[in-house]
């Protein structure tokens, strides 16, 4: 659905599908809105953008994206970005990996290895334009990962790793010039920032 001078107007974009995580929804600087998901039963990412029509298109091979969870965020080029824990085929360890999609292509980067599927992923940028991904597991370890403009290598911070109860965290975190990461647990929270 989007806004219109008269209301509100929902269109279908795609049917039949089942979902494997949620829907991720970014707005480039022509307005242009991008739904990104999963799907369930393929294990591969979707791409919806709708200038005049919605297109589909699929990113990544079938089985290749793992995580339920995938944050996306538009940089400022207008290229997309998606943090995710995918597997390559033929291989058995899964990894953690930034995709970047400039409209055509898909380039791919491997953040660290051996990263489980069932974690919380949150992403952004800051100020200077480096790009933060955080990774917190079901039993509380937590991840922090910088990649620096112009770099393709990424570096990973020292964090105080988070106490509590496993399986019930929640992981928040903000970017621009101050990044601050929250982790919640049952009883105990944990509220850090990130010094650059």
């Amino acid at each position: 659905a989007h806004d219109e001078t008269n209301g509100w107007t929902s269109e279908m974009v795609r049917n039949s599908v089942t979902l494997g995580g949620n829907i991720s929804v970014q707005v480039n600087s022509t307005d242009v809105p991008h739904l990104i998901y999963r799907h369930g039963d393929t294990n591969q990412l979707a791409l919806a953008t709708r200038d005049s029509s919605w297109t589909l298109s699929t990113l990544g091979e079938e089985g290749e994206a793992l995580s339920s969870q995938h944050p996306t965020m538009l940089v400022a080029n207008d290229d997309l970005v998606v943090a995710l824990v995918t597997q390559d085929a033929g291989v058995s360890e899964s990894n953690l990996s930034l995709w970047t999609y400039d409209g055509v292509s898909l380039s791919k980067s491997t953040i660290a290895n051996g990263t489980d599927s069932d974690v919380q992923i949150d992403m952004v940028q800051l100020t200077n334009g480096s790009i933060l991904v955080a990774v917190l597991a079901d039993d509380g370890t937590l991840s922090v990962y910088e990649q620096w403009p112009g770099d393709d290598n990424w570096s990973q911070h020292t964090i105080t790793q988070p106490s509590g109860i496993a399986g019930e965290f929640r992981l928040d975190l903000e970017g621009g010039a101050s990044p601050i990461l929250a982790v919640r647990g049952n009883a105990v929270s944990s509220l850090m920032t990130i010094n650059n």
